[in-house]
């Protein structure tokens, strides 16, 4: 589960917004986008069966299930991310709307994936620190053991996840008013081809805007 929230959700977030290889087609962004969701998804679904699996196994009595935050806030961002899914296939695969309708939703389906994904890191991060308890509460550790490698190491972790958090959303913000966004630079080869969308299925031309104008009077 660590693998699909911290390692490919967070791919796919950066792959279409602010890809690593600049002057990738659209296209291209867009299958790997959801390409990256979906091993994300698998990732999710198997952690989940293990998860409940390892609960029933377990010796000599079985655990129960959902008996903590961290599992109850994983189970809220495998469900918002479903239904983040459902919504974006509907939206921009099948059966798919319309381009006016695509573009009103756009800040909404930028926004909810965001906050799944940082509600799937918060479960990280909670899963991290609640491995440290059992741990600590299991073997008894006490000093100097507390400062081990075992305890050490989701210490270096979690602000590894703030940073990360941070990085992501910082490509993901808009743009100050007057200043192109960051992720601007490595979309700029297809500018022209969105700019067409917009202007009426053309690709735009500069001043095509001022020549139109000129025609007209």
């Amino acid at each position: 589960m660590t693998l699909g929230f911290v390692v490919l959700m967070s791919e796919a977030l950066l792959s279409y917004a602010a890809p690593v290889v600049p002057g990738v087609a659209r296209e291209v962004r867009k299958k790997m986008h959801w390409g990256l969701h979906c091993g994300a998804m698998l990732c999710l679904a198997l952690g989940l069966v293990a998860v409940w699996r390892s609960h029933e196994l377990k010796l000599p009595d079985p655990m129960p299930d959902l008996y903590s935050p961290h599992s109850f806030l994983g189970l809220g961002a495998v469900t918002m991310l479903g239904l983040q899914a459902l919504l974006g296939c509907y939206a921009y695969l099948w059966p798919r709307l319309g381009l006016p309708q695509r573009l009103a939703l756009g800040p909404l389906h930028r926004f909810a994936g965001a906050a799944t994904w940082v509600a799937g890191l918060a479960a990280v991060a909670t899963g991290l620190q609640e491995k440290v308890t059992f741990l600590q509460m299991g073997k008894g550790l006490k000093a100097p053991a507390v400062f081990g490698p075992i305890i050490r190491l989701p210490a270096v972790c979690l602000p590894l996840l703030v940073v990360l958090g941070a990085a992501v959303l910082y490509m993901q913000a808009p743009a100050a008013a007057g200043s192109k966004p960051v992720a601007s630079l490595a979309l700029s080869a297809d500018s022209s081809s969105t700019q067409g969308l917009l202007h009426g299925g053309a690709p735009a031309v500069p001043n095509d805007e001022e020549e139109g104008s000129r025609g007209r009077f």
